[in-house]
């Protein structure tokens, strides 16, 4: 699976803010107009609708008009997207960035917890004998 940094991205920075994510949850449960939201909050209308903007600008929440109000709700294809973009930056799999560079030192994730120490026991430990064996740089 190919990860769209870019768009996850710019979910991510709108969601970056407190306001917005309880925004969000707060659309978790249905379409609501722009003065229901605003109870939840102690915001002024134009801060409410600067934040309203910018969930909608990323995708995440779609404006319906009606008259003169408008109403928002969650957008379906944006949360999905972002979830399958979250399990693609959080899990391992074949198409991972780390699967694209060839690594000079590998150690077992085992090996790094338990911080393994070299059998000549001159205080260099597990890493100073990779790294000097293999002529790599320590991380």
């Amino acid at each position: 699976m190919n990860v769209d940094f870019v768009r996850g991205t710019e979910i991510l920075k709108a969601l970056a803010d407190e306001t917005r994510v309880r925004i969000v949850h707060i659309l978790s449960c249905g379409e609501l107009c722009a003065c229901d939201i605003q109870t939840y909050f102690n915001l002024t209308q134009p801060t409410l609708s600067h934040h309203l903007k910018l969930l909608t600008d990323a995708g995440l929440i779609l404006a319906r008009k009606e008259g003169k109000w408008t109403h928002y709700q969650l957008s379906e294809e944006t949360l999905g997207f972002f979830q399958q973009f979250w399990e693609g930056i959080t899990v391992e799999s074949d198409s991972c960035e780390c699967k694209k560079i060839k690594k000079c030192c590998k150690r077992t994730r085992y090996e790094m917890e338990i911080g393994m120490e070299n059998s000549a026991g001159d205080g260099g430990g597990f890493r100073g004998a990779v790294f000097s064996a293999r002529g790599c740089r320590p991380l």
